[in-house]
């Protein structure tokens, strides 16, 4: 039944008590949970249980991994794709092993939907904080089962204020203190130098689709050279989990160069009067430089809005039917008008970008559109001083 490596439990687990076992759904929220794990763990001992894959943002930043799975396949967005190879099996692992594993935590944070959650309290049967970063009121309600799991958590840390509210409205106890998903996206340590043109951002994304993104990103790019005229820049940032030769094999016909551009750079490349840089763990650092995102991402889009970046994606679906996906169109609902959606070519890509760019009162209503609806940073460092008290 598809994959058959199911889990592994990390070397000797419970060697004392954890403060506090970190429960995620997903690579975005890894590194949400994985940056306030870090810091909590200054005064509290810290572990993670990633439900989505090996946890790298987590070791990226010292926080033990005690128990990992393989990728899924769909990284969770495909519960068919997922179910094919050995989802029901994976969940029931999942489940035992956390049985064993929640005893060794005298608390369980939460991060991400409603399901780590509901394993939290049924399996591992924990105190729990949630820290959701899924759903919210601008695309749905937490519906009365859901609502009847938050109630039982010793608090709910919600992903915007208008979620907060209407769940306080509804009986069930919840606090917006700043989004998690900003901090690490306006904790850029470094810059980009100057550059004598525009500068984009790309972001393909995570996903066994990126290397096709990635190409009509960067043909988008070309074309929109031909278009302006003026030199440009691109910065196509990877997730840490993404193979960098996965997209450099499309580069045929760019020259690599050499440049000391940025400390994560990854690689140089240039064809015409576009420059194409590869980048890794400086997402920050590449929207503070970039005017506009060609974004495939997930989390990724929704942090380069915040940032008061306009987002530009396309939509497999869309160009097939009309139809966004529901992947997309959940983002859509979520951040509103400071996200555009086209069909999936380079085309079409390449025209809203000239238009957004060309439009100034659009630029500024997106930009504005992206911060409103994701809300301020600071939510980590408040979450962690609450995290003190327990």
């Amino acid at each position: 039944m598809g994959n058959t490596n199911h889990g592994k439990l990390k070397g000797v687990l419970f060697l004392g008590l954890y403060d506090f076992l970190f429960l995620s759904n997903g690579y975005g929220e890894d590194a949400i949970a994985s940056k306030i794990a870090e810091t909590a763990q200054n005064q509290r001992s810290s572990a993670a249980f990633p439900l989505i894959g090996r946890g790298k943002s987590y070791e990226k930043r010292g926080v033990p991994v005690i128990h990992s799975f393989p990728e899924l396949p769909s990284a969770g967005v495909s519960f068919y794709q997922d179910f094919k190879s050995g989802l029901i099996r994976r969940l029931k692992d999942e489940w035992t092993a956390l049985e064993k594993i929640g005893k060794e935590a005298r608390f369980i944070i939460a991060v991400g939907d409603i399901f780590p959650v509901f394993l939290s309290q049924y399996s591992a049967r924990r105190p729990t904080v949630f820290i959701g970063t899924a759903k919210s009121h601008y695309v749905q309600d937490y519906n009365f089962l859901e609502r009847s799991l938050l109630k039982r958590n010793l608090k709910n840390f919600v992903r915007d204020k208008i979620t907060a509210d209407v769940l306080n409205k509804k009986d069930t106890a919840a606090d917006f203190v700043g989004n998690p998903m900003m901090d690490e996206t306006l904790a850029a340590t470094w810059n980009f130098p100057d550059f004598d043109g525009l500068t984009l951002a790309l972001l393909p994304g995570s996903r066994s689709d990126c290397a096709e993104n990635f190409s009509i990103q960067v043909e988008a790019l070309q074309l929109l050279q031909q278009t302006k005229r003026v030199k440009i820049r691109g910065i196509a940032h990877l997730p840490p989990s993404l193979d960098p030769k996965i997209l450099t094999s499309k580069l045929i016909g760019w020259d690599g160069v050499s440049t000391n551009e940025a400390p994560f750079l990854l690689g140089a490349y240039t064809q015409g009067e576009v420059l194409l840089l590869l980048a890794q763990n400086s997402l920050g650092e590449t929207l503070k430089a970039s005017s506009l995102v060609l974004g495939q991402a997930g989390t990724g889009n929704e942090q380069a809005a915040g940032a008061g970046k306009p987002v530009v994606a396309f939509d497999w679906s869309f160009s097939r039917n009309g139809k966004l996906s529901w992947y997309r169109w959940r983002q859509k609902k979520l951040l509103g008008d400071a996200l555009a959606v086209v069909r999936a070519d380079s085309k079409h890509l390449a025209e809203k970008t000239y238009h957004i760019l060309g439009d100034r009162d659009l630029y500024q209503k997106m930009s504005y559109e992206g911060k409103n609806r994701m809300g301020p940073a600071g939510g980590s460092q408040k979450i962690v001083e609450y995290l003190k008290t327990l």
